[in-house]
């Protein structure tokens, strides 16, 4: 019969009751906290990747749907409220009834980076903290498609405060935590950065030829007169 070797017995002993040592234990958590700190700001990034990947796939809808009303309707945009047969509270958007029989889902009306959850077939709801229209395009009148010189530069439909987005309010989207009206002349100043965007610094826009994209928020800010007025070429 095989003897165990002389003194492995021993130094089996003292290697199951060697521990971490204090100074071992701190530099473990020092480690861990330092990849916390480098991961879960990518992890959130990417997350908020993935919603504006969402949005754009609500936006693309819009845009199909507002070309297909164009179509039927002497190519002319939807109006932007006073719906014939829609009751108005409180001067709430009344569009996205126009919108809707293209597409038969409220759930597009409602970005996954919005702030706050609604019932978008209710008349006593609003699309605000979702999306917002160029009002230079959802006029009260419906305004015509051929009128619109650079239908590929001009948007109509995209990321907001308000349902109303001409006011730079499609500008500075802002995110699920900001405020109500946190952009633009008559918005809070502090606010109008890209770190109180919606999406990574930007926004999402459906343009007037039914294309979407997303747009870094300076450059909607820099480009704000060629992106929501129809009459430029």
């Amino acid at each position: 019969m095989d003897r165990m070797p002389s003194g492995f017995h021993c130094r089996e002993t003292v290697m199951r009751k060697h521990g971490f040592t204090l100074i071992e234990l701190l530099v473990v958590i020092a480690i861990i906290a330092i990849l916390a700190a480098i991961l879960f700001p990518v992890f959130a990034k990417a997350r908020e990747k993935a919603r504006q990947t969402s949005c754009l796939s609500n936006l693309r809808p819009l845009g199909t749907a507002a070309m297909s009303y164009c179509q039927d309707y002497d190519e002319k945009f939807p109006i932007d409220y006073l719906v014939t047969g829609v009751v108005v509270v409180g001067g709430a958007n009344q569009w996205r009834y126009l919108l809707y029989p293209y597409i038969k889902n409220w759930q597009i009306f409602q970005c996954p980076s919005g702030r706050g959850s609604y019932d978008f077939s209710s008349p006593y709801s609003q699309l605000c903290v979702n999306y917002g229209i160029n009002g230079s395009v959802f006029t009260t009148t419906g305004f015509a498609m051929g009128s619109i010189l650079a239908p590929a530069r001009v948007y109509f439909v995209g990321d907001s405060v308000h349902w109303f987005g001409s006011q730079y309010w499609t500008a500075y989207a802002g995110n699920g935590s900001d405020g109500y009206f946190n952009a633009g002349p008559t918005g809070t100043p502090s606010m109008a950065t890209d770190e109180h965007s919606r999406h990574n610094g930007g926004s999402n826009l459906n343009f007037c030829d039914g294309h979407a994209k997303w747009m870094r928020n300076t450059d909607i800010v820099g480009n704000w007169s060629t992106l929501s007025n129809p009459s430029l070429p």
